[in-house]
């Protein structure tokens, strides 16, 4: 299970285990701060799996949305 929230400058979604929360992620589409700020630029601000949770896929579950999410605001994809 998961949920989402768009804010007025940031998309953030919570990623759930066994009807528990588990991970989340926070993704400024157009981050203001840091060396790329105000160009257009997603930036994940803030990424975490609880340790108990970790090594079952939670956290790549997250980036793709992540990635997905970057998509729908950036020019052009960018690959890690």
């Amino acid at each position: 299970d998961a949920q989402e929230s768009r804010g007025l400058g940031d998309v953030y979604k919570r990623q759930e285990y066994d009807h528990r929360p588990a991970g989340h992620i926070n993704v400024y589409p157009d981050s203001a701060w840091g060396a790329f700020g105000g160009r257009g630029y997603p930036e994940i601000m803030d990424f975490g799996v609880l340790e108990k949770y970790r090594r079952l896929g939670i956290g790549t579950v997250l980036m793709n949305v992540a990635e997905k999410i970057a998509a729908e605001y950036a020019d052009m994809a960018i690959r890690f």
